[in-house]
């Protein structure tokens, strides 16, 4: 799993299932991730054909009009050696779906009642067990690190996107500023490397994702002001947190409870959701500077 939660949803009447949708999207949302829209099967025709690996959650009615109910679906999903978690559910109650589940040796399958309330309040236990394998507090350190690199990449594009759309003498002098202070910063590293004692020289760095954010906070200044405030906030909010994430240790804390901790740095399950909300704001304001620079 990502940062993206997916669902392929077996239901045949959509009208009982898209107010659910809305629900269930808060909630994804709300445990710091992207919720994307559900891949809705009515019958068994493209069961062969799914890709099941890009979902983490499958919710499966019994009673699908015209086509196998659903334990058998279910078994023939488990043949593609699928084995995330499945809701099983129906009209009829989940304890005949237990019998069904019990009877046909299924395996990882959460059985639910159909009435909204009920279905709503198991997705969202399972939900919370799924996104649980990934709320490890050192996978997120991973997803992090991978997300802002992705960032890093559409800042690159921010910045080539908008020096190709200078006129020759702009670019160039554009270009040539960046560079001077690339080098400035360079140089001064270069001074602090001569300095440094052999056991810490190698924790120099120099074209890193400060230089990246301070170009684009500059191109932003420049043709889109509007987005000069939020882009600002990149640094405290993403890079510095980054940069901390990178030498957190391991520890508990007084409730026995795993945390990731650098000084007064606490890296715990609240601020790993902080910060999911935070890859998601600024990537959404990078992507939003890119489209304004495409169109100019």
């Amino acid at each position: 799993m990502n940062l993206i939660y997916k669902i392929l949803w077996f239901e045949d009447q959509l009208l009982w299932a898209q107010p659910l949708v809305r629900e269930i999207k808060t909630f994804v949302e709300e445990m710091g991730f992207i919720f994307s829209e559900p891949q809705f099967e009515r019958d068994n025709s493209n069961i062969n054909n799914i890709n099941y690996e890009e979902f983490d959650l499958i919710l499966m009615d019994y009673n699908l009009s015209g086509t196998e109910k659903g334990d058998v679906l279910i078994k023939r999903i488990r043949e593609h050696n699928f084995f995330s978690e499945i809701i099983f559910y129906s009209a009829d109650g989940a304890l005949k779906l237990r019998e069904e589940v019990f009877n046909n040796g299924l395996d990882g399958v959460y059985c639910a009642d159909r009435p909204a309330n009920s279905f709503l309040r198991k997705v969202q236990e399972v939900i919370k067990v799924t996104v649980k394998k990934v709320l490890d507090l050192n996978t997120i350190r991973g997803i992090v690190m991978a997300e802002t690199s992705d960032i890093d990449k559409k800042m690159l594009d921010v910045i080539t996107i908008y020096a190709n759309s200078l006129e020759a003498v702009a670019k160039n002098a554009f270009l040539e500023k960046r560079r001077n202070k690339l080098l400035k910063s360079i140089n001064e590293k270069i001074e602090d490397l001569k300095t440094s004692s052999l056991d810490n020289f190698y924790n120099n760095l120099l074209f890193d994702s400060s230089q990246k954010w301070r170009t684009v906070l500059d191109i932003v200044k420049n043709r889109i002001p509007e987005k000069e405030s939020l882009t600002r906030l990149y640094d405290p909010e993403i890079i510095q947190k980054r940069n901390r994430l990178a030498h957190v240790k391991e520890m508990q804390d007084t409730a026995g409870k795993i945390q990731l901790t650098d000084g007064d740095f606490v890296f715990n399950e609240q601020m790993s959701k902080e910060i999911l909300h935070l890859i998601k704001k600024h990537e959404k304001n990078i992507i939003a500077i890119l489209e304004i620079l495409n169109k100019k």
